[in-house]
């Protein structure tokens, strides 16, 4: 029916702007849970490469942690080393360096603990590939208080929260040029004075930070 008086005509109107408004926060809602979408989306995104990252062990290094960090292009490209048979001596990681921190290792590791004769690098390597702390030791004249500092250390220094162990494995070693060298994968810290709270450091600071996360 026509609109036939002005009254009409004004409440017309009225009922055409008011919906006019309603169209308009329609559409100003739409757009807005589109871009949260959006936002959520990106966030997500960036969730995963977090996680991809730490799962990696050799992306987004913290440079700042104590000790000699060495380049380790495999694992930063979130590769594994490959487990070769225990016969094959392991002589240095792949750039050449000794003690090794990365590279190709034997399929079983030591358990945490202070052994008293040297532990082949095949299975210390496997053991910082898990996130352990391995201090090797180089005492010509004798170091027997700092030995028994870190023989304590296997059951003093905290549990980490994952495994609920000390991942701390001790050796002698008469190949290291220094006194001693605290290791984690792709980490080194070289000490000929020997300093139990700066072994204390690198272990809260580096365990288990390797590239595969597992019991030792």
């Amino acid at each position: 029916m026509p609109v036939s008086t002005r009254e009409e005509r004004r409440q017309q109107r009225k009922q055409d702007r008011h919906e006019a408004q309603r169209r308009a926060a329609r559409s100003a809602n739409t757009r807005r849970n589109i871009g949260l979408g959006g936002l959520g989306a990106v966030v997500v995104a960036v969730a995963i490469v977090v996680v991809m990252l730490a799962r990696r062990g050799g992306s987004g290094v913290d440079l700042n942690l104590p000790g000699t960090h060495f380049t380790d292009t495999k694992t930063a490209s979130g590769q594994l080393y490959e487990h070769i048979p225990e016969t094959e001596p392991v002589t240095t990681d792949p750039a050449g360096h000794y003690p090794p921190v990365f590279g190709n290792h034997y399929p079983i590791w030591r358990p945490p603990g202070a052994y008293d004769s040297p532990i082949p690098e095949g299975y210390f390597l496997h053991d910082l590939e898990h996130g352990g702390i391995v201090v090797l030791y180089n005492c010509p004249s004798g170091c027997d208080d700092a030995v028994n500092q870190l023989k304590s250390m296997v059951t003093s220094l905290p549990k980490e929260a994952q495994f609920g162990e000390v991942k701390f494995v001790v050796s002698p070693n008469t190949k290291i040029s220094h006194q001693f060298a605290i290791l984690a994968w792709d980490w080194e810290l070289d000490m000929d004075q020997f300093d139990a709270d700066t072994v204390r450091t690198f272990y809260h600071d580096h365990v288990d930070k390797g590239p595969e996360q597992a019991a030792i």
